[in-house]
């Protein structure tokens, strides 16, 4: 692990209304060293609760590598199971498929 905040996020419009600063564009970065897999959790855009989203993605390597995944919601939860599935699929070296 990279770096997380994003424990700290709860998108809903209560929860951020006074702290926009929870919605960034770095929340998680996670990177698999022997698939050298990175895979990048952020919102965007940085701070819009009303038009953003969390932007999950995943390359080969780094950013500069092929992006494998790529995948928008405002919804957290389920946000947090697709993470668990592509680091789940990723450790397994099941992908890209």
């Amino acid at each position: 692990m990279t770096y997380n905040t994003f424990h700290d996020v709860v998108a809903t419009p209560e929860s951020v209304q006074d702290d926009y600063t929870l919605l960034t564009e770095n929340l998680l970065q996670l990177h698999h060293e022997r698939y050298d897999r990175l895979v990048d959790l952020g919102w965007t855009p940085e701070g819009n609760f009303k038009d953003g989203s969390f932007h999950l993605q995943a390359y080969e390597g780094d950013f500069h590598g092929k992006q494998i995944y790529d995948f928008r919601s405002q919804d957290k939860d389920l946000i947090v199971s697709e993470i668990e599935q592509l680091c789940f699929a990723i450790s397994n070296g099941r992908f890209p498929e």
